[in-house]
């Protein structure tokens, strides 16, 4: 039986937001599931208490969950006015066990460089129509299977994002024969491409590249895209393959690019830079000792106020005192 290498990681992983990765098991019997709203994630907030904002947020807990971003922009927009935030953002995360949250990220006054990101891009990269093909027939299943809430284990042990499930597998497999030979045009286009959703497809892409390790080194800058999804699949993409990174200088130049992460308002960003910074601790005690030393005191705070059992966690076994 395959053991996800990942630890914790391998949980969070694949229990993430819908527009993770997800597999399913073959069980045409399997119920869909049905998501209801269990909570709120309130992060951010320093002037005002959790209770005082959920408070005034018109969402009744054990409701069915709804997609509505009308109604979660005007949350935001209330709760901003009504305790004078610099900006707050209402999102909502879903997990394969039915539970969803509501997430409510408050930017206070005096932290507006948590939004602050490099320049969009502006120019233009065409990507291979056939990978784009294989691209879109794989992630298509993954959200009907999502939306199933059967997700399937995922491996890296051949240098590839690999799945359990045998049909993703295959589609997996041929991605890592069409990809290796684009893999300058994906990190272009992730650099250069003015379309979000091109720079984000081409960071997951990135998983049947190959040459992963240089992939790394090349991609750290653009873990402060200004769109929360590409730094998302950027990040998610490394997550995978650490273990393969031997220089303690390469493994430094991750975690000073990932940190800023940790204090983004958005809970993509905060799981993926938390599991990522406990992966890489894990690697050695210097590495894990650059770690605390630089950026402790937002991990701690997310220790400490996220209920999300994918950043709480992790954050709380990365500050536990049996270094490796």
């Amino acid at each position: 039986m395959y053991t996800c290498r990942l630890g914790l990681a391998c949980v969070a992983i694949l229990a993430l937001l819908l527009t993770t990765q997800g597999a399913a098991q073959d069980d045409d019997q399997q119920k869909p599931v049905v998501w209801k709203w269990v909570d709120f994630e309130v992060m951010g907030h320093h002037s005002v208490s959790r209770e005082e904002i959920i408070k005034h947020v018109p969402l009744k807990m054990g409701t069915p969950y709804k997609t509505d971003t009308k109604a979660w922009r005007q949350w935001s927009a209330d709760l901003t006015k009504r305790f004078d935030f610099f900006q707050t953002k209402v999102s909502a995360v879903r997990y394969v066990d039915g539970k969803s949250y509501l997430v409510i990220d408050v930017i206070e006054r005096g932290n507006e460089h948590l939004v602050e990101y490099r320049p969009a891009p502006t120019g233009k990269v065409e990507l291979p129509p056939d990978v784009t093909a294989a691209y879109r027939k794989m992630f298509g299943y993954h959200r009907s299977l999502f939306e199933k809430g059967t997700p399937s284990r995922e491996k890296s042990d051949q240098g590839f994002l690999d799945y359990d499930d045998a049909q993703l597998s295959e589609m997996a497999q041929q991605l890592a024969k069409l990809v290796p030979p684009h893999r300058e045009k994906l990190l272009k286009a992730i650099a250069n491409d003015a379309n979000a959703e091109t720079r984000s497809k081409s960071a997951t892409l990135l998983n049947w590249a190959g040459d992963v390790e240089q992939s790394m080194v090349t991609i750290l800058p653009h873990l402060d895209d200004p769109s929360s999804v590409v730094r998302n699949n950027l990040t998610r993409f490394m997550l995978h393959y650490f273990d393969r990174v031997k220089s303690a200088e390469t493994r430094q130049a991750i975690v000073d690019a990932v940190i800023p992460q940790l204090s983004r308002p958005s809970h993509g960003d905060r799981n993926k830079a938390i599991y990522a910074l406990s992966m890489l601790a894990n690697q050695d005690k210097a590495t894990r000792d650059y770690i605390l030393k630089k950026a402790e005191d937002k991990i701690r705070y997310i220790a400490d106020n996220s209920i999300l059992f994918n950043v709480r966690d992790p954050a709380k076994q990365l500050l536990q005192a049996d270094a490796p």
